[in-house]
């Protein structure tokens, strides 16, 4: 089953990860179409630069505020347009991953995943809270990080989230004492909920690397030249104001190289706004120092 487009969420403050994101799909996959899904909630921004050099495209939504994550719920939504693939902004592909998740021949593809119990409420939901309001879902075991997954329209509704989701502007949990902030809870239980009760096939495969754990041995000189690798990084959990303090900066520097190779004077640029980032973040982090400071005073 054919992947036929790729949807990043973005917002104002994500807008190099995305850049670089995007980079990493185009260096395996010229033509696929590449839709950025944007979420105002951090304020207006502009992405006309990341549309022209990666070919991308603005998804229509008729909300304009997520708040953590719901954005990539949106494609869900969609009557038609075939399969699709959702990663986070802060994502790379190691390679051509599209031509393994091709292969599979399930309604949905996630992460194959298994964690402890209170990793499991950290992560993602209340087992015991979940038992109260659907005495019938039983629990499969497994999640999934949402950072990447394939989906195909036109099977989960709004309605399906509607027992644990408000659809405000920006959307909200209805008890977020007991789902993870954002979309990954309620994502993990209702695409579970759906597949037990045959709405949807879910298929689990070794999808993501944790940029945290993961990846120390991955060989960059192999990823550049046909690539061994048919995964997809995932720096989640990482602290993102410097590219160079982050976990093998060096393959997220290679795309970014990517990224601006195809603008007139990119290396330049490149190293002013490599500059601009570092000023900018090396300012809020005074900022937030300070505010800490007269809280203790």
């Amino acid at each position: 089953m054919t992947i036929q487009r790729i949807y990043i969420p973005t917002h104002k403050g994500d807008l190099r990860l995305t850049a670089i994101c995007a980079a990493s799909i185009r260096y395996w996959y010229p033509e696929i179409p590449i839709l950025l899904i944007k979420d105002y909630s951090h304020g207006s921004f502009d992405t006309s630069e990341i549309e022209r050099l990666c070919n991308a495209s603005i998804f229509q939504t008729t909300k304009r505020e997520f708040g953590w994550g719901f954005a990539k719920l949106e494609p869900l939504f969609e009557s038609a347009g075939g399969r699709f693939l959702v990663v986070d902004s802060d994502t790379v592909f190691t390679g051509p991953v599209l031509d393994t998740l091709n292969q599979c021949d399930t309604d949905f593809v996630v992460d194959d995943e298994t964690q402890p119990a209170h990793e499991i409420k950290r992560l993602y939901f209340d087992l015991d809270y979940l038992q109260k309001i659907d005495p019938d879902f039983k629990f499969s075991g497994k999640t999934f990080n949402s950072g990447q997954w394939v989906g195909t329209p036109g099977l989960v509704l709004r309605e399906d989230f509607c027992q644990v989701l408000h659809w405000g502007n920006p959307p909200e949990l209805k008890d977020p004492s007991f789902f993870m902030p954002g979309d990954q809870g309620i994502l993990n239980y209702v695409l579970s909920k759906l597949a037990q009760q045959g709405t949807l096939s879910l298929g689990r495969i070794p999808l993501m690397l944790w940029a945290v754990r993961d990846i120390e041995q991955l060989d960059l000189e192999q990823l550049k030249d046909n690539s061994p690798y048919r995964k997809i990084i995932h720096w989640a959990g990482v602290n993102k104001q410097r590219l160079g303090a982050m976990p093998r900066a060096d393959i997220l520097r290679f795309f970014e190289q990517c990224y601006f190779s195809s603008m007139p004077l990119g290396p330049l640029k490149r190293r002013l706004r490599s500059s601009k980032n570092y000023v900018i973040g090396q300012t809020q982090r005074a900022v937030h120092k300070a505010a800490r400071l007269a809280r203790v005073a």
